[in-house]
């Protein structure tokens, strides 16, 4: 047996460790690629900063200026614990970006407690009230979408019964105008147009809606002990077995895949001027992910499909995919060479993968399951430690660099990209028994479901214990 055979039997034990890493310290990176644009220092920004974006973005009035000339630079990251160091912010406010977006857990719900709204609100008020996010708020414009920690459950989706609540606290605490759509709206999915129309962003929510797995979640069970191991015992055996291949829950809902075809389709077809030059998805977990242990749409394969091929028939320009949730960044592209359309996912921003209690398996299960990375050359594609991202618009080139930086502000993953490209996403199905090469992964995943049988089976006989009477 391999030695990482052995590390990935140790690693389905520990397959927690991506929905829920403590903090820690960075991981040694690696392929630092040097970034051309200057930082600038926190101290020499005075007030917001300038931007040239048009609209209201989390309550802050911005200009609607002409199109833009030189570059300009958004900030994006998930998962933030309220009550951990926020070292990030003031690496990210030396950037000086015109806009910070979550891509989700902007805070973390207290799974324990009795009342989950409470809990809610207890978090996003801690959150606010930390010095340098404040500091940070004052001067960037945030917004963004949730996942499920700030959405107020682990793992939760559509079955989530406060989820009402939960929105209007969120969009409280992004300080969202009342005259935008999403006070009225089911869900905190939205889309804007920025730089004079030349770049959209468009925010699925992919909690709000979202179907139960095929086997469901018991990740926000309290009762279930060792809930987030379970969990992610159930998500890497399910598929690993072959099962769920054709589960037909949906990620979106009806309303919210309607309204996304109406923004891609916007009013414009892609061969038009108008059309914008970059848009931007954001979902909160990942898309082309092929790692069964953790949230992905992978484990939605029709809702998957459903998107990649709304994706093609629309066909962006310059079409790039941005997520969080798994305390990593990573890069990940459909085809050889970087190439085939992006997805950048950066989690972290005050813990990672590497932090956590079994830190050694993070990496071995990420050089395991690695199709969704088709890079050349050796090349790393993810990092460990804490980090954020960066989108850097070059207009007099016409591209795009979007990098994961350190909490040190070092590029540790880059690319470059063309507007002009008209790129295709890949659709790969998360990887089963049947078409792994090595058999002792398929003795794995076999273990790991007779691990969650005998976890389910403690979890239900499990009694009350008996009050000795005086």
């Amino acid at each position: 047996m391999s030695g990482r055979t052995l590390l990935l039997v140790v690693a389905v034990v520990g397959s927690a460790v991506f929905p829920g890493g403590n903090a820690g310290s960075d991981a040694e990176h690696v392929d630092v690629v040097p970034r051309t644009s200057d930082t600038v220092d926190a101290s020499e920004l005075d007030g917001a900063a300038a931007v040239n974006i048009g609209g209201t973005v989390g309550g802050t009035r911005v200009r609607d200026d002409p199109l833009p000339t030189g570059k300009n630079f958004i900030a994006f990251g998930s998962c933030n614990k309220q009550y951990l160091p926020q070292p990030a912010w003031d690496a990210i406010l030396r950037k000086a970006p015109d806009l910070f977006l979550f891509t989700g857990d902007a805070v973390y719900t207290n799974a324990n407690h009795l009342d989950q709204v409470e809990a809610i609100h207890e978090a996003l008020a801690m959150q606010s009230a930390r010095t340098e996010y404040k500091d940070f708020v004052a001067r960037i414009p945030v917004d963004g979408v949730w996942d499920d920690h700030d959405y107020g459950r682990n793992d939760a989706g559509k079955e989530f019964e406060d989820r009402a609540e939960s929105q209007e606290a969120f969009l409280s605490f992004l300080q969202v105008p009342r005259d935008d759509a999403r006070w009225t709206q089911d869900g905190v999915y939205w889309s804007r147009r920025l730089y004079g129309g030349r770049v959209q962003i468009i925010a699925l929510d992919t909690r709000s809606h979202r179907d139960s797995y095929f086997i469901p979640s018991v990740g926000g069970n309290p009762r279930v002990p060792l809930r987030g191991l379970v969990a992610g015992l159930i998500r890497f055996a399910t598929a690993r077995l072959g099962f769920g291949t054709h589960h037909a829950g949906d990620v979106l809902g009806e309303a919210q895949w309607l309204w996304l075809e109406r923004v891609l389709a916007g009013p414009a077809d892609a061969d038009s001027t108008q059309a914008p030059d970059l848009t931007v998805v954001i979902s909160s977990v990942q898309v082309t992910t092929s790692n069964p242990l953790v949230e992905s749409w992978g484990h939605f394969p029709r809702a998957r499909q459903r998107l990649v091929r709304l994706l093609q028939e629309h066909r962006p320009r310059g079409l790039l995919l941005l997520s969080g949730d798994v305390h990593i960044g990573e890069m990940a592209a459909s085809a050889p060479g970087n190439a085939g359309t992006l997805e950048v996912t950066s989690s972290g921003l005050t813990h990672s993968c590497s932090g956590s209690i079994v830190g050694a398996t993070c990496g071995p299960i990420l050089d395991t399951y690695r199709k969704h990375r088709q890079q050349d050359g050796g090349r790393s594609d993810y990092f460990l430690g804490q980090n954020f991202g960066g989108l850097e618009m070059d207009w007099s080139a016409r591209q795009y660099n979007v990098s994961v930086f350190d909490l040190e502000g070092a590029p540790v993953l880059t690319a470059t990209r063309s507007f002009d490209d008209r790129t295709t996403i890949a659709d790969p199905a998360l990887p089963t028994i049947f078409d792994q090469q090595d058999p002792l992964i398929a003795c794995a995943a076999i273990a790991a479901a007779l691990i969650v049988a005998w976890c389910l089976v403690q979890c239900r006989h499990k009694k009350a214990p008996v009050q000795k009477r005086d």
